[in-house]
């Protein structure tokens, strides 16, 4: 092998480099040990020639154009700098090849390759939150931990943690989601068990809350409590706004103004934020289309409807924003926010209109795929005279609203 340095070594000088054609390998020197060695089919390898302790050795630092000749001098200068340090440059270069072969054996890089793999089958909302979990929850534990050093006691000890904060609902989510990131790995080859599967059953269901909602004797009291309170403006009309619409509390909080129909009196609210992730149109009373009007007055300028008082501009009211509300004028005792859907589907359900208009009001999907593609046209007319009689019931005495299904017997007998 012979060894040149011409006078000035180049990206331009590498790229037009050709094999000998004498079949010999050539060393093209750069300084300090570094140099390019081009070999008789025509790679170009970069290499180190340093001594450490006594010992001539050489480091492998890549290909060239992979690594360029800005990218060897860097490689070149850390690799010094580690002689200097007493290090071996080739021996660390094979400790940190062992480190990322470790890892690819731990919980955490495993759960965010599975991770990567199901994004695209979910919705963007969910892949975030199950990933949240996971870095909230489990990777500050037992993120580091080789797949198989992981048993049972281990991973009962960590979900342990959060059923002892009362998030029962997320704490079997979360050995779901560990039993899902096992079961990858096994069939990845990097595990041998799965011990979140011997965790089934280990901790306590959730028993859904039991919604507080208003008797029809309540609704006259309620809203003129509201009416009389002093707290912001918006955050009172936005109860009213959830009381006329049906509405969940995370739907009207972040409801913008770009998704308001005026001209049909229409709510429509994108998928992306909707909890079933499929649009959902809600036909608005009078009464609702008042509220929106009294606060675009106010908020009009803002994106969101429902503005944050200390951040108009970035952000809508706080999530318990509506609850302090509820508490202030003493009513937290007979409902809660979302127990004023409850509220509506009992008294709507009690004057017997249509179940399938108010499950839709309500944004509820039909489980039966048929159904829910004949109801694609969502009974907008129906839902819209409903819900006008309902803002109408809110607003007056109950015993003055006659429901569709009476009015339309009572039409066909003057028939």
């Amino acid at each position: 092998m012979t060894s040149k340095r011409p006078k000035k070594i180049t990206d331009v000088f590498i790229r037009n480099l050709k094999p000998e054609k004498n079949g010999k390998q050539k060393k093209y020197t750069i300084g300090d040990g570094l140099f390019l060695l081009l070999t008789a089919k025509g790679s170009k390898l970069w290499r180190y020639k340093y001594r450490f302790e006594g010992s001539e050795k050489s480091l492998s630092m890549g290909k060239y154009p992979v690594v360029s000749l800005a990218d060897a001098k860097m490689k070149h200068l850390e690799a010094m700098r580690l002689l200097h340090q007493g290090k071996d440059p080739s021996a660390e270069k094979q400790a940190q090849k062992l480190k990322l072969k470790e890892k690819e054996y731990q919980f955490e890089s495993i759960a965010r390759e599975w991770h990567k793999k199901k994004s695209p089958e979910w919705t963007e909302k969910h892949a975030k939150e199950v990933l949240h979990s996971l870095e909230r929850d489990i990777f500050p534990h037992i993120g580091k931990h080789k797949m198989d050093d992981i048993n049972s006691p281990l991973l009962l000890k960590v979900l342990r943690r959060i059923e002892s904060r009362g998030a029962l609902v997320i704490v079997n989510k979360v050995r779901q989601r560990c039993e899902a990131v096992f079961k990858y790995a096994i069939i990845t080859g990097r595990a041998s068990y799965n011990p979140a599967i011997d965790l089934q059953g280990a901790f306590t269901s959730h028993k859904k809350a039991n919604y507080r909602a208003l008797e029809r004797k309540d609704i006259p009291e309620f809203m003129e409590a509201l009416d009389n309170c002093t707290s912001d403006r918006t955050i009172v009309l936005a109860i009213k706004f959830v009381m006329y619409t049906m509405a969940r509390t995370s739907e009207v909080r972040f409801a913008t103004w770009d998704e308001i129909n005026w001209d049909d009196g229409l709510w429509e609210i994108p998928e992306e934020r909707m909890k079933a992730s499929r649009n959902h149109v809600v036909p608005l009373s009078r009464q609702a289309m008042s509220v929106l009007k009294n606060l675009y007055e106010m908020n009009g300028a803002y994106p969101f409807i429902f503005a944050s008082y200390h951040k108009p501009h970035k952000q809508p009211m706080s999530e318990n924003a509506m609850l302090s509300v509820i508490k202030k004028i003493n009513m937290a005792e007979k409902t809660t926010i979302h127990g004023l859907r409850a509220t509506a589907s009992t008294i709507l359900n009690e004057m017997n209109f249509n179940s399938d208009w108010i499950e839709r009001s309500l944004a509820h999907v039909p489980t039966n795929k048929v159904r829910a593609a004949y109801n694609r046209a969502e009974y907008l007319i129906d839902r819209a005279d409903m819900l006008q009689q309902w803002a109408d019931l809110v607003d007056s005495d109950v015993n003055k609203i006659v429901p569709i299904g009476e009015r339309n017997q009572a039409a066909r007998k003057k028939s």
